[in-house]
C-alpha cells in the first residue's frame, strides 16, 4: 500500500501515482462532453491497469492537489510541454504547473443524474459526490493537425505509438471520429501510392530491357501529350527520382533526362538503327552526363570544379552531395583546416546552385564560374540591401 510522506508543510507523493491518475483522467474523461470519474473509479482503474493499492485518502489527495493548480491561471513551466509532474522521484504537487495542453483537473458535484457547479446552486444532498475530469485547452482539429504531420514526416522513430499517444488528448466520439478519417485518408494514400509505385516499376523494367536489347521506346510526358519515340541510353536514380536519359533531337545538347514517374503509355518502338556503331559510346556519354549533375540539374558543359571548404565540419555536406562524381579527390593533406576538393560537375549546375553552398563552401576554379558565383553574390546583396533600404554590407 502506497503512503505520502510529508515534506514540511505539504505531502507529497509518488510521481509515478500522479501521473497514473493524470494518465486515467486524460483517457477517460472529457469536461467538456460531461463525462468525468470519482474516487473509487479511479481507484479501481489504478488497481486493474497499473496493480497499484492506495487509500481513498491518498489519491483524494492528488486530485484535490491538482484541483488546486487547475483552479489558477493555468501557466507554463520551464519544461513546457512535458508532464506537470516535474520532481524527479517524489514531487510536491501543491507547487507543479499545468500542462500546455489542457487545465489539469476540473471538478463537478453530481448527484441523481443533475450536475451542480461547485459552489452554485442548493447544498448537495448527503449521496453527492465529486467527479474528477480533464478541461481541455485545445480542439480536435489541432490534434487531427497535428496527426498529419506525424504521418508526414520521414524517419521519426515509433511514428504510430507517437500518433496513438496525441489522440489520447482527446476523448470518446470524437477521438474515434478523427481515427477514423485519417485511417480512410491513409488506405485511399496508400492504394494511390501502391498503383503509382506499381506503374513506375513496370516501366523501369521495360526501359532497363529496352537499353538492353537497343530498342527505341515511345511514351508521352503527360496525359494529353503527344506520343514521341526516343532512343534511350541510360537509366538511375538522383534525389529519389528514377531519370531516364535519351537522345536530344537537335544540336542544343546531347541528352534530354525525363522522370520515368512523368511518362505515360511508355511502349517498345523497334530497334535503334546503329549503323554507325555508336549506340555504346553514347550510353557511356549519357551515363557521364548523369554523374555529373546537380541537384538534378544536368548539362554538356561539364568542367573540372575545384572547391575549398570553410571548415572541416563541412566537409560531410560536400561529400554527401559529390563524393560519387568522377575525378573526386582530395588535394590537401589529412586534418588540414581548410580541406580542399576538386570533382567534375555540370558548370550550368554549380552555378545555379551556387547560393545553396555559400556556407559549405567557396569555389576556387575554374575561374570563370567562380566569377559568375561572385557576380550573383553581389546582385543578391544589391537586391537585399535596396529591399531593407540598409547600407550595411552584405
Amino acid at each position: 500500500m502506497v503512503q505520502p510522506k510529508t515534506q514540511g508543510n505539504h505531502r507529497a507523493y509518488p510521481k509515478e501515482l500522479a501521473i497514473y491518475v493524470e494518465r486515467i483522467l486524460l483517457e477517460e474523461t472529457d469536461a467538456g462532453l460531461g463525462k468525468g470519474l470519482s474516487v473509487s473509479d479511479i481507484m479501481a482503474e489504478l488497481k486493474a491497469r497499473y496493480g497499484y493499492e492506495v487509500k481513498r485518502d491518498t489519491v483524494q489527495g492528488v486530485l484535490n492537489a491538482l484541483v488546486d493548480s487547475g483552479s489558477k491561471k493555468p501557466s507554463l513551466c520551464n519544461n513546457a510541454g512535458v508532464s506537470p509532474l516535474t520532481e524527479m522521484n517524489r514531487i510536491d504537487l501543491d507547487n507543479s504547473c499545468l500542462n500546455p495542453f489542457y487545465t489539469v483537473i476540473a471538478s463537478r458535484l453530481a448527484c441523481k443524474g443533475e450536475r451542480l457547479t461547485n459552489g452554485e446552486g442548493d447544498p448537495a444532498p448527503k449521496n453527492a459526490k465529486h467527479l474528477y475530469s480533464i478541461e481541455r485547452q485545445i480542439d480536435g482539429a489541432q490534434i487531427e493537425h497535428l496527426c498529419r504531420l506525424i504521418e508526414a514526416s520521414t524517419g521519426v522513430g515509433g511514428a504510430d505509438a507517437l500518433e496513438h499517444a496525441v489522440l489520447r488528448l482527446l476523448c470518446g466520439e470524437e477521438r474515434q471520429q478523427i481515427e477514423d478519417r485519417l485511417a480512410q485518408e491513409n488506405a485511399l494514400l496508400k492504394s494511390g501510392r501502391i498503383a503509382n509505385m506499381e506503374a513506375t516499376l513496370a516501366n523501369l523494367k521495360l526501359l532497363e530491357k529496352a537499353i538492353s536489347q537497343r530498342q527505341r521506346v515511345r511514351f508521352r510526358t503527360s496525359d494529353k501529350g503527344r506520343l514521341h519515340s526516343h532512343t534511350p541510353y541510360h537509366l538511375c536514380m538522383h534525389d529519389g527520382y528514377y531519370y531516364l536519359f535519351v537522345g536530344h533531337k537537335g544540336a542544343a545538347r546531347s541528352f534530354d533526362a525525363i522522370r520515368v514517374d512523368s511518362l505515360r503509355d511508355i511502349t517498345i518502338a523497334g530497334p535503334v538503327d546503329d549503323a554507325k556503331g555508336r549506340f555504346e559510346a553514347m550510353a557511356e556519354e549519357a551515363k557521364r552526363f548523369s554523374r555529373a549533375g546537380v541537384n538534378r540539374m544536368f548539362s554538356d558543359d561539364i568542367v573540372t570544379v575545384r572547391v575549398r571548404c570553410h571548415s572541416q565540419a563541412k566537409e560531410k555536406y560536400l561529400l554527401a552531395e559529390f563524393a560519387g562524381n568522377d575525378g573526386f579527390r582530395c588535394e590537401t593533406q589529412d586534418g588540414h583546416p581548410n580541406p580542399e576538393y576538386s570533382f567534375m560537375a555540370s558548370y550550368d549546375g554549380m552555378k545555379t546552385w551556387a547560393m545553396k553552398w555559400l556556407d559549405v563552401f567557396e569555389i576556387l576554379q575554374p575561374k570563370k564560374l567562380r566569377d559568375d558565383v561572385v557576380d550573383i553574390i553581389g546582385h543578391k546583396c544589391i537586391y537585399v540591401s535596396a529591399r531593407t533600404d540598409s547600407n550595411d554590407p552584405c
